[in-house]
């Protein structure tokens, strides 16, 4: 995304540099700048289509079910078999333990969500010392 947004600034310093100097012609200058107005919204528009196509594309999800609810945290067995501790921070409450949920993160801080259902939660690895058994 970075990357993308350099070079947009690297373009539009181009199409700068592109734009009539202020002592040619006024009619010339005018419609010079008409078009370089047009081509920089036109090259902003296609740029950022990408960088929300690259920002959705890089979207990690990690599916699992929920196996424990102890208070205020679900105890989560992932599809490649982690366990995680998934702390409640907002949102939906009231899942259900061998509910299939979805992780944005398997650490830190992101939504557990499935269907229209979302809550926003700290994740971790699943200690049972810190959490209860």
């Amino acid at each position: 995304m970075i990357s993308l947004l350099e070079s947009l600034i690297s373009a539009l310093a181009f199409l700068k540099q592109l734009a009539p100097s202020p002592d040619r012609d006024s009619s010339v200058s005018a419609q010079g700048v008409r078009l370089n107005s047009k081509a920089s919204v036109v090259l902003l528009l296609v740029c950022l289509s990408f960088a929300s196509h690259e920002a959705n594309g890089q979207e990690e999800r990690y599916w699992g079910t929920i196996v424990r609810h102890p208070p205020a945290n679900y105890v989560l067995r992932m599809d490649d078999g982690k366990l995680l501790n998934a702390e409640w921070e907002s949102g939906y409450h009231r899942w259900s333990i061998g509910q299939r949920i979805i992780l944005t993160t398997e650490n830190g801080s992101g939504f557990m969500f499935f269907n229209n259902k979302q809550t926003q939660v700290a994740v971790f690895a699943y200690n049972p010392a810190q959490i209860g058994r």
